[in-house]
């Protein structure tokens, strides 16, 4: 039995290596063992290469060739009332260089010129102003016609009472149910209850 085992185990570990390509495996290109066998390669951040000729004040043009490599034109050694004449080349290899040419004779301050604007004169469109419409009361004012009448909790009389109105009390009706109640509030208490519709009439009457 125990060589049996063996055995088994002895043919899944052949099958399986030559399902995998056997001696000519490689790994596919998204598997782990295929990413480490790229470095990790990101864009290394070139210098720019600035070209400096510098002028004397009596223009004669004294041309000192420097090229430096900078990552900021603040490690520019500059000094107030210096000419320079610089080219920036391009930071990327490989690509036409970009050049830029600037004769700096100080520091020229350009006034932008500002337009007064009287606010008086602006004319305002006035927002269109829409009437709200009127409803009218509509609510269903009604009369208890009986002497003593019953309110109920629900439309009809197997629901428990809950109070009683007498004659000439005014009522807003809420609601109507099929069976000819209504769901009504009474004026005086603020009470809302179900009554028979056959026991009231329009407060008009």
């Amino acid at each position: 039995m125990w060589r049996f085992i063996l055995v088994s185990f002895a043919f899944l570990g052949w099958l399986f290596y030559e399902l995998s390509g056997g001696a000519n495996y490689e790994p596919r290109t998204q598997s782990i063992q295929a990413r480490e066998k790229f470095a990790d390669v990101r864009p290394v951040r070139r210098p720019v290469q600035v070209k400096i000729v510098r002028v004397s004040a009596q223009d004669d043009v004294e041309h000192e060739p420097v090229t430096r490599s900078l990552t900021s034109l603040a490690s520019l050694a500059i000094n107030e009332g210096d000419r320079f004449e610089i080219t920036l080349a391009s930071a990327s290899g490989g690509s036409d260089l970009v050049a830029q040419q600037a004769a700096v004779a100080g520091v020229e301050i350009v006034q932008v010129p500002t337009v007064a604007v009287d606010l008086s004169k602006i004319s305002t469109v006035a927002e269109p102003v829409t009437e709200e419409p009127v409803i009218e009361d509509l609510a269903d004012v009604r009369k208890v016609t009986g002497s003593v009448v019953n309110m109920r909790s629900g439309p009809g009389t197997r629901y428990n009472r809950i109070g009683n109105l007498t004659k000439g009390s005014e009522v807003t009706v809420l609601r109507s149910h099929d069976n000819g109640w209504v769901k009504l509030r009474a004026h005086d208490t603020g009470r809302v209850g179900w009554m028979s519709a056959r026991l009231l009439t329009t407060a008009s009457n």
